[in-house]
């Protein structure tokens, strides 16, 4: 993984930037060097890296960390038997039209 970026903050310029370079510290790792706050601001039970960043592997962080289970209720098992609940993409849907 790369080494996160520094940057010189622009709070003292413009002072709502504060709120832009706490946001962006946490979700790309960015450090804003003379901000006055780059505390977790949204993610504030956030453990992980920072989600952002291109090598952030958000499928393997969810199977690490959350227990996800298969839903499959009793009501859209029987949507879909009646033909319903199923979405079917754009692409399917204009070539499945008779032209005219």
């Amino acid at each position: 993984a790369r080494e996160p970026g520094v940057y010189l903050s622009v709070y003292d310029l413009y002072q709502p930037a504060a709120f832009f370079e706490r946001d962006i510290h946490e979700m790309y790792g960015i450090h804003f060097e003379g901000s006055p706050n780059m505390e977790k601001f949204i993610l504030t039970e956030w453990d992980g890296p920072p989600p952002m960043r291109k090598e952030f592997d958000s499928e393997a962080y969810i199977n690490e960390h959350l227990n996800w289970q298969n839903y499959n209720p009793e009501w859209l098992q029987e949507l879909v038997a009646e033909g319903g609940g199923v979405i079917i993409p754009p692409e399917e849907q204009r070539f499945s039209q008779k032209k005219k």
